[in-house]
C-alpha cells in the first residue's frame, strides 16, 4: 500500500478516461515538454492537497460548492507550494513533492526554478480547468481508493462529453476557500507569482507578443475607452430611478467604475491575466491592417488561444485605467447631471435621445484620448 493511501482515505471512482494535460503545456511564453508520468503525478498532487484542505477547514459542513470552489485554481496554489518541476538534463520536465529541507528554505529565483513554477501552475491550472468537477464529486462522496481514482487518468482520448454542473454559489464566497487564499497571500512567493500573473501577465510571453500590445495598447485607447465608456452609460440608464425620475449617483458611480476596472478582490485566485473588467471577456483584439477592438461571435472565443487572451486582457485593462487617469472629468456625474437635466426640462429620455446621449456622453469623457493635441497655430 502508497503511503498516502492511509492519510487520504477513500475517493470516488470516476470516470476520467483522458489525460489532461498530456506531453506539452505553454508558460513563459515557451511550449514546454512534459513527462507523460507529469499527468498522474498532477493528480496525486492535487488529491493530497484537496484531502488536507477539506480536513483543515472541514469543508463538507459548507456542502460541495466550497469544495467545486477549493478544486479550481485555489487548490494549485498549494500545490505550487508543495511541489516542483525539474529536468534531469534534457527539455522534459517532471514532478515531484518538495522535500522537508526545500519547504523549509523557501524557493529559489533562479531562472530554472522561476520557469519550473509558472510551468506547474500553467499544468495544475489546466489540469484542474478539465477536471474541477470529477475532482470535487470524488472528495465530497470518497468511496474508493485515490490510486483508483488518479489511475482513470490515462493516454485516452475518447473521454465523452459531459455537463458541468454549476457551482451553488458564485466561486470565493465560502469563508474556508478566503481563509486559504489568505494565508496563500501570506507567503512571498506565492504572492508575487499572484501579483505578476494577474497584472504582468505579458512578462511570461515572447517578445514579439509583448511589443505587440504596446503597439495595441496605443491604438486602441480611444476606442477601449469610448466602449467601456458606452457600455457604463447603457447600464447606469438602465439602473432604477426614484418617483422623481431622478437616478442615484451612487449606484452610477458603481456601474462606472465595474466597466473601467475589475472588480474581483485583491487577495483573491479568481482574477484574469491582465485584471480587466469584466465586458472584456466578449470582445477580442485583433490585428488585421490596424488594431480593433470588436465584439466577439462565440466561435472566435472559443477560438482565442492564451497569448490572444492575454494581449485583449492587459490592453484593455490597461486602457482603461489610462482613460481614467487622463482625464478629471467623473463620468459618473456627467450621467447623472445630464439625466436630471433632462428630466427637468421633460423630454422623453428614450430612443433616438438615448442613443444619442451615449455617444456624446462617452465622446466627451474620452475627447482627452481620442481628440489629437491642437497645434499652436490653431488655436
Amino acid at each position: 500500500m502508497q503511503p498516502w493511501v492511509a492519510v487520504l482515505g477513500v475517493w470516488a471512482l470516476i470516470a476520467v478516461d483522458a489525460a489532461p494535460l498530456g506531453t506539452q503545456v505553454k508558460a513563459s511564453g515557451k511550449t514546454h515538454k512534459l513527462s507523460p508520468t507529469v499527468d498522474s503525478s498532477m493528480c496525486m498532487a492535487v488529491v493530497t492537497e484537496m484531502d488536507a484542505e477539506i480536513k483543515r477547514h472541514d469543508l463538507k459542513k459548507h456542502g460541495e460548492a466550497e469544495i467545486f470552489d477549493t478544486a479550481g485554481m485555489a487548490i494549485c496554489l498549494g500545490v505550487v507550494q508543495n511541489y516542483m518541476m525539474f529536468r534531469d538534463g534534457s527539455d522534459v520536465w517532471s514532478m515531484r513533492k518538495k522535500t522537508k529541507e526545500e519547504l523549509e528554505d523557501g524557493d529559489s529565483h533562479d531562472e530554472e526554478s522561476v520557469t519550473g513554477m509558472y510551468i506547474l501552475k500553467e499544468a495544475c491550472v489546466l489540469f484542474c480547468d478539465e477536471l474541477q468537477q470529477e475532482i470535487s464529486e470524488a472528495a465530497y462522496s470518497p468511496s474508493k481508493q485515490p490510486e483508483q481514482f488518479c489511475a482513470g487518468v490515462t493516454a485516452s482520448k475518447d473521454r465523452p462529453a459531459r455537463k458541468q454542473k454549476k457551482p451553488v454559489k458564485p466561486l470565493g464566497e465560502g469563508e474556508a476557500y478566503n481563509d486559504m487564499l489568505k494565508k496563500m497571500y501570506e507567503d512571498p512567493d506565492m504572492r508575487d507569482l499572484m501579483h505578476q500573473d494577474r497584472f504582468f501577465p505579458e512578462s511570461r510571453l515572447p517578445e514579439a507578443v509583448q511589443e505587440s500590445i504596446k503597439l495595441a495598447e496605443a491604438a486602441l485607447a480611444c476606442e477601449v475607452c469610448r466602449t467601456a465608456a458606452d457600455l457604463a452609460i447603457t447600464a447606469a440608464f438602465k439602473l432604477p430611478k426614484t418617483a422623481k425620475g431622478v437616478i442615484d449617483e451612487a449606484a452610477v458611480g458603481t456601474a462606472v467604475h465595474k466597466h473601467f476596472f475589475s472588480v474581483v478582490p485583491e487577495e483573491s485566485a479568481d482574477y484574469k491575466p491582465g485584471d480587466p473588467p469584466l465586458w472584456s471577456e466578449q470582445y477580442i483584439v485583433t490585428d488585421n491592417r490596424g488594431w480593433k477592438l470588436s465584439k466577439a461571435k462565440p466561435k472566435e472565443l472559443k477560438a482565442l488561444d492564451q497569448e490572444g487572451t492575454v494581449l485583449r486582457n492587459v490592453v484593455v485593462a490597461r486602457a482603461c485605467k489610462a482613460a481614467h487617469a487622463s482625464t478629471d472629468q467623473d463620468l459618473a456625474e456627467m450621467i447623472v447631471d445630464w439625466w436630471s437635466m433632462m428630466t427637468k426640462v421633460n423630454v422623453p429620455i428614450e430612443g433616438r435621445a438615448l442613443e444619442d446621449a451615449r455617444k456624446l456622453l462617452a465622446r466627451k469623457y474620452c475627447s482627452t484620448l481620442c481628440e489629437p493635441p491642437r497645434r499652436n497655430d490653431e488655436l
